[in-house]
């Protein structure tokens, strides 16, 4: 994959959560607040791993190094989204 592609991944993987709440039925009350507030959170963290990403990868060498911190970030990002989801 190109890393401009991989730049992108990154970004739209902050609406994960926005994507889930549209399948998954979320909790009411003070419980929908937390959807609330952690969909913008996301989104702001998939942007600047996005950018981050593309910044530092630049210069870079190493295939695997830039693939492992690719995955790293992307899984990072997976898996707060499914550890703060409020679930009902």
């Amino acid at each position: 994959m190109k890393k401009h592609l991989k730049s992108v991944i990154l970004v739209f993987s902050g609406l994960l959560t926005f994507i889930l709440s549209l399948f998954v039925p979320v909790g009411g009350g003070g419980v929908s607040l937390i959807l609330a507030l952690s969909i913008p959170f996301f989104i702001v963290v998939g942007i600047i791993f996005g950018v981050i990403y593309h910044v530092f990868i630049r210069k870079m060498k190493n295939i695997y190094l830039k693939n492992s911190i690719f995955f790293a970030m992307l899984f990072l990002i997976i898996i707060l989204t499914f550890l703060w989801y409020p679930y009902q």
